[in-house]
């Protein structure tokens, strides 16, 4: 590696660190700012725990918890002089953490945020089940989609677990900063792919149910699922536009961090869907429409949806 091959990863690698410092920061912000709802709308009255709630909490702490080794991973430098090894070659200083543990890290961060994606792609599944009235053939229908795409998931990934991490020559490790070879990326990026359809079937679904319900009377709780279903989709579509070129295109030491923040972002805003329909003022807005109207009740038992003749409302 000569000097200016060091001094691209040495970009790369700062490149990485801030958008990282980023979605770390969104994710504990909007945690801290969110709690307070969390604690109104999950923690207190006579809710039982239903499937429903547990999905809000594994997609919530999940994220909150499983990314505490990820920062590690991203900043921490061991101490320990046995662990790791200072470098001076070609100007290139820095903590080294060996080969080992970086990779282990890395599978973690991995594996991480292919059950996120699980978890949210659940909570989705959820909202859209519940939005036509529990009917089976929607849950049948985004099962499939779903397991489908898990398969294709998992087959990626033991692919790419297959793929041996390969480093340029003399290049070393910088901390756990591990380059993405072409092999991995290509099938990292048709991922996205998927991902990326999947958003676009629940939020055709979700629209569709919000404007043959707007056709029968106005509701409050579908302006939020219409309202909160085109900002989630808006961002992910980028999200997912961005991840797909990224490793395409994206230099071997940042490939794959559009994917990360992309998890981290899904993550929160379906934790705030989740929030936003038990949002006790809707309970106090859904029905003033003498007509027809499609509404979802998240009480103690599950997250249902009823149509009612005349007024309706909305249990929290």
């Amino acid at each position: 590696m000569d000097n200016s091959e060091a001094v691209s990863v040495h970009k790369q690698a700062f490149i990485h660190h801030c958008i990282s410092a980023s979605y770390f920061a969104i994710i504990y912000y909007d945690y801290l700012l969110t709690l307070p709802a969390e604690y109104s709308r999950y923690w207190t009255g006579k809710r039982k725990i239903s499937f429903a709630s547990i999905m809000f909490y594994l997609n919530r702490y999940l994220t909150f918890l499983g990314h505490i080794p990820v920062i590690l991973q991203v900043f921490w430098a061991e101490s320990d002089a046995s662990h790791i090894e200072l470098s001076t070659r070609h100007h290139c200083q820095g903590l080294i953490l060996p080969p080992d543990s970086c990779v282990g890290l890395t599978k973690f961060h991995k594996y991480l945020v292919s059950i996120g994606n699980i978890v949210i792609g659940v909570c989705l599944i959820l909202r859209t089940y519940a939005l036509y009235g529990r009917t089976w053939r929607i849950l049948a229908a985004l099962g499939t989609v779903a397991a489908a795409e898990i398969i294709y998931t998992l087959y990626q990934m033991w692919k790419g677990t297959s793929t041996p991490y390969t480093m340029p020559p003399g290049s070393g490790f910088l901390g756990c900063l591990l380059p993405v070879n072409e092999p991995s990326s290509s099938q990292l990026g048709h991922l996205w792919i998927g991902l990326l359809l999947f958003d676009v079937l629940i939020f055709v679904l979700t629209l569709y149910k919000a404007l043959t319900g707007f056709r029968d009377g106005v509701s409050s709780v579908l302006n939020v699922i219409l309202r909160d279903g085109t900002m989630y989709f808006g961002v992910m579509i980028i999200a997912a536009i961005v991840g797909i070129l990224d490793f395409r295109l994206f230099s071997p030491y940042i490939r794959g961090i559009t994917a990360s923040y992309g998890n981290a972002l899904s993550s929160v805003m379906v934790s705030r869907l989740m929030l936003n329909l038990r949002d006790p003022e809707l309970g106090h807005s859904v029905g003033t429409q003498p007509s027809v109207l499609t509404t979802m009740v998240w009480n103690h038992n599950v997250a249902t949806s009823i149509e009612s003749q005349g007024e309706g409302g909305v249990s929290a």
